[in-house]
C-alpha cells in the first residue's frame, strides 16, 4: 500500500476509528439511557406497583374481618387477625409517604385511615356492650366499607399514576432503542459484529423490560380475581387469583368468563359513554356473591377488572338483620318487628278489618328464676311460647290471622289482623287462659303457670303504634293489679283513672316538703292487765284537696315509685322522737312499733338507719319494735336473717306482721331472731263467728309461745273477739275496742285521762 494509499487507509481508519469512537460513544450514551429507564422499571416501578397492591389487599381484608368479628362476636380472633393485618396497613402507608411524601393521595388516604380505627374503635365498643346495638354496629360497618373503598380509590389513582410513568419510560426506551438501531446500521460495514452484539444485548434488555412492565400492570399475588379485558368483553389476562375463584365455585379453569356478568360489555359502553373511568356493582353467581369493580384504561382500549368474594359479608348482613328482629332464646319475632308488623297493619285495615293486640305477662315467673335459676327460667319460657304458638294453630275460629311476638322477659304479645270478629280478642284471650291450665313440664319439673293479658282493639282504643301500645299496657296493669291471672280488654276509664294516680304520686312527692304527712298512734294493750303498753306509728296523709288519706290510698303507690325510702325515713324519726318525748314525760315503759317496708327491708342499710334514727333522737332500742311483713320476711330467707340478727344486736324488738297471711316454713320461722308473732286481722275479724278463724287464732298462738313469742292480735273491735283471745293466752291486742289511730296531741291526752284501757273495753 502506497504512502498516499496508506494515508487514506489510514485517514479511513482514523475516520472509521473515530467514527467508531463517536458511534459507540453514542450507542453506549443511548444504550445506558434505554438501560437506566428499564432498570428503573425493574428497581422501582415494579416494586412500587407491588407494594400499592399490597397495600390495597390489607386495606381490602379489613372488612371480613370486621364482618366476621359481627358475626361472631369473638374479639380475641378479631384482634389477632386485625393487629396481623394492621402491620400490613401500616407498612403500606409508609410507602406511600416514602414515595408520594407531598401527594393529595397521601393525605386522603392517611385521613381515611385515621378515621376507619375510629370507626374500628366505636365498632369494637359496641360489640363489647352488655347490650349491643345492632344498628349502629351496622351503620358503622356502612361507613367503614364506604371509606375503605375511598382509600382504595387514592391507592388506584397512585397504581394508575406509576403506570403512566412506566408507559412514558416505555416509549423513551424504545426512541433511544431506535436511534441506536440507526446509528449500528449506518456504521453496520465497519462495526458488524459490534452492533450485532450490542443489538442482541440490549434487545434482551428490552424483552425483559417489556415482561416486567405487564407483570407491574397486573397484581399478580392479589387473592381476588383480577382481570384485563378489552372494551368488547375479550379477556387478555387473569391473575392466579382467577383460577382459585373459579374453583371455588366448581367451573373450568380453563373458563374466566363464567366468573363475569353477562352484561358486562353493555356496562363497559354505557360506562364509556358517560365519561365515567370506573364504577361497581354486585351479583350472584354459583351461589357466591361477588362485588365487580372495572377501572377503564382508555389510551389501552382496555379495562381491569377486580373481584372481590363479599358472600360472607352478605350473610353477616343477613344475620345480623334476622337478630335485630328476632329474639334469640325462642326464635319468635321481638318488639321492633312487631311495632313495625303492627304500624303495616293498621295502615293496612279499613273500618270493617279492625286489628286486635294482646299483651300477655306470665304470673309468678320470678320465682322461678330466683329458686330454680336463668337456665331453668328461659327453659320454661321456651316451652311457654311452643305452647302458646300451638294455641295460635289450634285456635283459628278465634283468630284467623294471630302472630306470636316475644317482647323480653316474660311479655308476649300478639297481633290479629285482621278480625274475623269484634271478639276476636277476648276469644283467643281465653283460650290461652284455658291452655294455660293444663301444667307445664319443663324438664324432670312440672310448673302451673298463668297469664295477665291486655287486649285492645284498633281504632277505638287508639289510632297509632304509640297510643293502642299505651293503652293495652294499661289494661294489662289493671290485671296485675288484680292479682293475674285474667283478661282485661282496655276501658277508657282506664286513662282517667291512671291520670289521677299520676296526679296524686306527683302530690306525694310533695307532700313531705309542705308538712301533709303525719303519724298517727294506735294504742296496744295488755291482755291481762288492760293497760296501754306501746303503741304503733301509723302514717296518714293530709291530701290539699282529698282530706285525709288513709295508708292503703298512697302507700302502694309509694312502693312502687320508690318514695317509701324517704317516707319511712321520716316515720321511724318522727316516731321515735314522739315515744322519747312520752318517755320524757313519765311513761317511760311505752314501745313504738314501726312498719318496715318491703323495699326499707331490702335496701341493705336498714341497721344504718336505724342507728343513727336511735342517736339522734336519744330513744332507747328496747323501746323501738319494727313490724315485717310475713312476705317480706319469706321473700330471701338468708338475706332476711343477716338483717334481722344484724337489727337484734343493735337491741330494737322485732315482730312479724300479717302472720298468717303468707308462707312461712316453720323450720325458717325458728332461725328469725324475732320477739313477736302479730295475728292478722283477717282471722280475728270473724273469730267469734268462724269457728276455723278462731281456730287458727288460737293455733298462731300456741305456735308464739311455743317458739317463746309474744302474740298481739290487730283489728280487735268487739268484746267477744277480745274474751276469745283472752281464753286462748293471747297476750296483746290493739283495734278500735280500745282505740282508733289517734294524732300524737290525742294520744297525749289518752294517756294521761286513761292509761288502762280494761274497763272501757268491757264496758
Amino acid at each position: 500500500m502506497d504512502r498516499s494509499l496508506r494515508k487514506k487507509v489510514l485517514a479511513v481508519y482514523a475516520t472509521v476509528l473515530l467514527m467508531g469512537v463517536v458511534l459507540s460513544t453514542l450507542i453506549y450514551v443511548q444504550g445506558q439511557s434505554a438501560l437506566g429507564v428499564t432498570m428503573l422499571l425493574i428497581d422501582q416501578d415494579q416494586p412500587a406497583l407491588e407494594q400499592l397492591s399490597a397495600f390495597k389487599i390489607a386495606v381490602v381484608a379489613e372488612e371480613p374481618i370486621l364482618y366476621a368479628y359481627y358475626a361472631t362476636a369473638d374479639r380475641r380472633t378479631f384482634q389477632q387477625r386485625y393487629q396481623a393485618n394492621r402491620q400490613d396497613v401500616e407498612d403500606g402507608l409508609r410507602f406511600v409517604r416514602a414515595r408520594f411524601p407531598r401527594s393529595v393521595q397521601l393525605a386522603a388516604i392517611e385521613e381515611k385511615d385515621e378515621l376507619v380505627q375510629n370507626l374500628t374503635g366505636q365498632l369494637d365498643e359496641t360489640l363489647r356492650a352488655e347490650s349491643i346495638d345492632w344498628d349502629k354496629a351496622r351503620l358503622l360497618l356502612a361507613v367503614i366499607s364506604r371509606q375503605a373503598l375511598e382509600i382504595n380509590e387514592n391507592i388506584d389513582f397512585l397504581i394508575r399514576s406509576i403506570q403512566q410513568g412506566v408507559f412514558a419510560r416505555g416509549w423513551e426506551a424504545e426512541n433511544a432503542i431506535r436511534v441506536i438501531v440507526m446509528l449500528v446500521a449506518a456504521f453496520s460495514a465497519v462495526l458488524f459484529l459490534v452492533a450485532v452484539f450490542v443489538g442482541y444485548y440490549v434487545n434482551a434488555y428490552i424483552a425483559e423490560a417489556r415482561a416486567r412492565r405487564k407483570l407491574a400492570l397486573f397484581p399478580e399475588r392479589n387473592p381476588s380475581p383480577v382481570l384485563r379485558l378489552s372494551l368488547d368483553g375479550q379477556i387478555d389476562y387473569a391473575n392466579p387469583g382467577t383460577a382459585d375463584m373459579l374453583k371455588t365455585i366448581g367451573a373450568a379453569p380453563s373458563a374466566p368468563n363464567s366468573l363475569l356478568p353477562t352484561d358486562l360489555p353493555h356496562r363497559l359502553t354505557v360506562l364509556a359513554a358517560s365519561g365515567k373511568e370506573h364504577d361497581h356493582f354486585e351479583y350472584v353467581i354459583a351461589g357466591r356473591t361477588l362485588r365487580c369493580e372495572f377501572h377503564l384504561l382508555k389510551d389501552f382500549d382496555a379495562a381491569h377488572v377486580y373481584l372481590t368474594d363479599i358472600t360472607q359479608r352478605k350473610q353477616a348482613e343477613q344475620q345480623l338483620e334476622y337478630q335485630a328482629f328476632h329474639d334469640p332464646l325462642t326464635d319468635l319475632e321481638n318488639r321492633r318487628m312487631f311495632q313495625q308488623r303492627l304500624q303495616e297493619a293498621m295502615s293496612q285495615a279499613a273500618d270493617k278489618n279492625q286489628v286486635g293486640v294482646l299483651l300477655l305477662n306470665l304470673d309468678r315467673f320470678r320465682p322461678i328464676i330466683e329458686s330454680l335459676g336463668h337456665t331453668m327460667g328461659d327453659a320454661v319460657l321456651q316451652v311457654v311460647a311452643d305452647r302458646l304458638s300451638q294455641r295460635l294453630v289450634q285456635d283459628k275460629d278465634a283468630a284467623a290471622a294471630a302472630t306470636l311476638y316475644r317482647f323480653e322477659g316474660d311479655l308476649f304479645a300478639i297481633l290479629i289482623s285482621p278480625m274475623n270478629a269484634p271478639d276476636a280478642p277476648s276469644r283467643l284471650a281465653d283460650g290461652i287462659m284455658a291452655a294455660m291450665r293444663t301444667p307445664l313440664h319443663v324438664e324432670t319439673r312440672e310448673f302451673f303457670l298463668s297469664f295477665s293479658i291486655g287486649a285492645a282493639v284498633y281504632p277505638q282504643d287508639g289510632t297509632d303504634v304509640v297510643t293502642l301500645l299505651k293503652n293495652v299496657d294499661s289494661a294489662l296493669h289493671r290485671v296485675k293489679q288484680r292479682g293475674g291471672n285474667g283478661v282485661q280488654c282496655y276501658d277508657r276509664d282506664m286513662n282517667a283513672q291512671s291520670l289521677q294516680r299520676l296526679e296524686l304520686e306527683n302530690y306525694l312527692r310533695h307532700a313531705g316538703e309542705h308538712n301533709e304527712l303525719e303519724v298517727f298512734y294506735q294504742p296496744q294493750v295488755g291482755l291481762t292487765s288492760g293497760c296501754i303498753i306501746g303503741m304503733e306509728a301509723l302514717l296518714r296523709w293530709r291530701h290539699p284537696t282529698r282530706g285525709l288519706l288513709a295508708p292503703g290510698e298512697f302507700i302502694p303507690m309509694a312502693e312502687e315509685s320508690s318514695l317509701i325510702i324517704p317516707i319511712g325515713e321520716w316515720v321511724l324519726r318522727t316516731a321515735c322522737a314522739q315515744a322519747r318525748t312520752w318517755q320524757d314525760a313519765g311513761f317511760d315503759d311505752l314501745t313504738v312499733a314501726v312498719n318496715v317496708s318491703a323495699r326499707q327491708f331490702k335496701s341493705g342499710n336498714l341497721p344504718l338507719l336505724v342507728r343513727q334514727t336511735l342517736k339522734e333522737t336519744g330513744l332507747a332500742p328496747a323501746h323501738l319494735e319494727l313490724e315485717i311483713t310475713e312476705s317480706v320476711a319469706m321473700y330471701d330467707v338468708t338475706a332476711t336473717i343477716a338483717t334481722l340478727n344484724e337489727l337484734k344486736q343493735i337491741g330494737v324488738h322485732l315482730s312479724i306482721d300479717d302472720f298468717g297471711t303468707g308462707y312461712s316454713s316453720m323450720s325458717y320461722l325458728k332461725r328469725f331472731p324475732i320477739n313477736k308473732l302479730k295475728i292478722d286481722q283477717s282471722f280475728v275479724r270473724d273469730m267469734a263467728t268462724d269457728a276455723e278463724d278462731a281456730a287458727i287464732a288460737s293455733a298462731v298462738v300456741s305456735l308464739g309461745h311455743s317458739l317463746k313469742l309474744k302474740v298481739i292480735a290487730e283489728g280487735v273491735e268487739t268484746r267477744a273477739q277480745r274474751t276469745l283471745l283472752a281464753a286462748c293466752q293471747c297476750d296483746e291486742a290493739q283495734g278500735y275496742l280500745f282505740s282508733r289511730p289517734l294524732p300524737a296531741e290525742d294520744f297525749s291526752r289518752l294517756l294521761h285521762s286513761r292509761r288502762c284501757l280494761a274497763h272501757d273495753a268491757a264496758a
